[in-house]
């Protein structure tokens, strides 16, 4: 099972990749959680909203191995927050 630390790290990841290409939209979804303090339960929430957002919503901007490091950082949050999808 994955760390809350790599989720973070892929995010970033992602956030620097839209940086690059000035992606604005895709990251006005993630960059306010990413400059918040990732603390609590409901913080790591909204992050697995704008994730969702983005997977929704900016799908057709996106390159491939942006949407691979998309879904396995929504994926893994969303199994430590509710445990794997086998057990639910």
């Amino acid at each position: 099972m994955t760390d809350i630390k790599s989720v973070i790290d892929s995010c970033h990841t992602l956030a620097d990749m839209w940086c690059d290409r000035r992606e604005k939209h895709c990251l006005s979804f993630i960059l306010p959680n990413l400059l918040s303090p990732l603390a609590h339960t409901d913080q790591l929430e909204s992050l697995l909203d704008a994730l969702k957002d983005v997977k929704g919503l900016c799908r057709s901007r996106l390159k491939d191995d942006e949407i691979k490091i998309l879904n396995k950082a929504h994926n893994d949050l969303d199994d430590l927050l509710h445990g794997p999808l086998e057990s639910r």
